[in-house]
Order: C-alpha cells, then structure tokens, then sequence
C-alpha cells in the first residue's frame, strides 16, 4: 500500500524515472480472440487472449503485441499468429 500511496503521490510530479522501476503491463498476440478455420486444436493452442483489447485496457494493460497482415486478402488487415486468425474491423 506504501508504494501505490507513493505512486499516487507522485503521479502529478515531473521526475527521471529509471527503465527498472517501470511496470509496463502487456499481452501477447493481444488481438488473437479466436481463430477460424484451422480446426479445433489448431484454434485451441493459437488464442492468447479471452478477452478483447478494450477489456484488456480496463484491467490495466498498456502494451500491445499487436502483429498485422494482409497475405490473406490483399488490403485487409488480419491479426495473425503464424497465420491469419481472423479480419480486424474498423
């Protein structure tokens, strides 16, 4: 609780803060949900998340491993896990 209070306290103070004393919360392959067409244990074993990216945001996440491609469909955005898993909505 001490150093929450000190984190609080702090929070409005300009400092150098040094790359040990961050805490960067993150998730792999944050996008991957689901994955369609690769067959049950393919699909089982490639999800990384079970909850979306606004989700993952609320409970404090701030990094994002997002990775992106378009092999699939040419001008559609995929996220992908050594494959594609399915099209990014906008």
């Amino acid at each position: 609780e001490e150093l929450f209070q000190r984190i609080i306290n702090g929070a409005n103070q300009k400092r150098s803060v040094r790359l040990r004393e961050l805490a960067l919360p993150g998730t792999h392959h944050s996008l991957i949900t689901e994955v369609h067409g690769w067959g049950k244990i393919i699909s089982s074993l490639a999800v990384c998340q079970a909850v979306s990216i606004k989700e993952q945001f609320a409970v404090g996440v701030r990094f994002f491993h997002l990775a992106i491609g378009d092999d699939t469909e040419p001008g559609v955005p995929y996220a992908k896990h050594c494959f594609p898993a399915k099209p990014i909505h906008r």
